[in-house]
């Protein structure tokens, strides 16, 4: 995994003056008062079950170290999130190994724990947060993003490394296959820092590339690179697709830079050249 580190900014931002502007959706309201997300909570369950020392689909992380990456996480949209509130907004946002060490000393019974009290106070924080504003504006990772996004990132990250510790199962088809954690790839995370570990190679550069990336029942995952700068839009099924998958399960894990199995869940209508390419842009972040 690799990450951009943020410059620091003038831009003010900060808690809204007044309460009460617009109320949250039905959707937010659902997730902020949610026991527990099932992304979450089988995460967990999954956890629970496994060796910590076992390898994961994450490249050089054990399940216990991806387990300290989740928890780290937490952790850090926390911090901005209640900077956000005090009227201190952060302007830099933690490495993975700034943010993480305090969790790879941790038993794993202790990192289920803080996993667990991790994503709770992340909740609260949010109600908090979304009590002023329905949309608040954060800095996060050199960029700046819908505040209410961080709820979905924390369920997508859960379901994906999930996969990453037991692979293809019924969960996760099930867990995977949610459009909207597609719709939070495209439009939270976005093609920077998606394509990051991609560009670095340097495949970003020479002839324009633009593929679609297509699953059933959903919007297409349209995904190019021109003069050196990535992008990834949705839009409507048309034409031919570079990349077919059987399931919108194996098309995120496609798009996070994953391989599903069996792997006939994908295919490709394209060049050889052409599948190396889109592939090596999407060698996740």
């Amino acid at each position: 995994m690799t990450q951009t580190v943020d410059r620091p900014t003038t831009a003010k931002t900060g808690p809204p003056a007044g309460r009460g502007k617009t109320p949250a959706t039905p959707e937010v309201i659902a997730e902020l008062t949610a026991e527990q997300p099932v992304e979450i909570a089988e995460f967990v369950k999954t956890l629970d079950t496994i060796d910590p020392n076992g390898f994961t689909a994450c490249p050089s992380r054990t399940a216990h170290l991806l387990s300290a990456h989740v928890a780290g996480n937490y952790l850090e949209i926390t911090r901005h999130v209640e900077a956000y509130l005090a009227g201190a907004p952060l302007a830099r946002t933690r490495t993975f190994d700034e943010r993480e060490p305090e969790f790879r000393t941790k038993t794993s019974p202790q990192l289920i724990e803080s996993i667990v009290d991790g994503e709770a106070r992340l909740r609260a924080a949010m109600s908090e947060l979304l009590a002023l504003d329905h949309d608040p504006i954060v800095r996060w990772t050199n960029r700046r993003v819908h505040a209410v996004g961080f709820l979905k990132h924390s369920r997508s990250e859960c379901a994906v490394h999930r996969w990453d510790i037991v692979g293809d199962d019924e969960v996760s088809l099930r867990l995977l296959s949610q459009e909207e954690l597609f719709r939070h790839l495209v439009e939270f995370v976005g093609p920077i820092p998606m394509t990051a570990r991609g560009m670095a190679t340097g495949v970003g550069q020479g002839a324009s590339l633009k593929a679609r990336v297509r699953a059933p029942g959903q919007p297409d995952a349209v995904i190019g690179v021109h003069r050196g700068v990535p992008s990834l839009v949705e839009g409507e099924p048309h034409g031919q697709a570079l990349v077919e998958a059987v399931d919108p399960a194996a098309r995120l894990l496609f798009l996070w830079g994953r391989k599903p199995t069996p792997f006939h869940r994908l295919r490709t209508t394209g060049t050889g050249e052409e599948l190396s390419r889109l592939q090596w842009l999407l060698s996740g972040y």
